[in-house]
């Protein structure tokens, strides 16, 4: 079944590819400011990509600890062609979502 990634997601998930393990509070630290999310919103954004299988998450004492369950490469590879630098952080025009199969994880 396709996992779709939507943009915001994706901004998510590279600031945790480039500082795996790390908390909700780490994770929106780490993002742009012009972005003005909350940290729920990004708590709701790795629930969403811990339920699509692109992460995973344990708790460690009172947070969430999450790490990557998908390389990099393995999203960019599921979307193909069309992957372009609009990816990477804090770039416009992210306009569309990534699918990916679930045989496509890591075991």
């Amino acid at each position: 079944m396709p996992i779709k990634i939507s943009p915001a997601e994706w901004e998510v998930l590279n600031v945790l590819w480039d500082r795996a393990p790390a908390t909700a509070a780490e994770i929106f630290e780490a993002l742009p400011q012009e972005k003005e999310w909350h940290v729920k919103t990004v708590n709701t954004f790795l629930a969403r990509l811990v339920e699509k299988g692109v992460l995973q998450v344990r708790r460690e004492g009172r947070s969430n600890v999450y790490v990557p369950r998908k390389t990099r490469e393995q999203c960019i590879e599921a979307e193909g062609e069309s992957f372009d630098l609009h990816r990477q952080p804090g770039r416009a025009g992210a306009d569309h979502g990534v699918e990916m199969h679930d045989d496509d994880a890591p075991r």
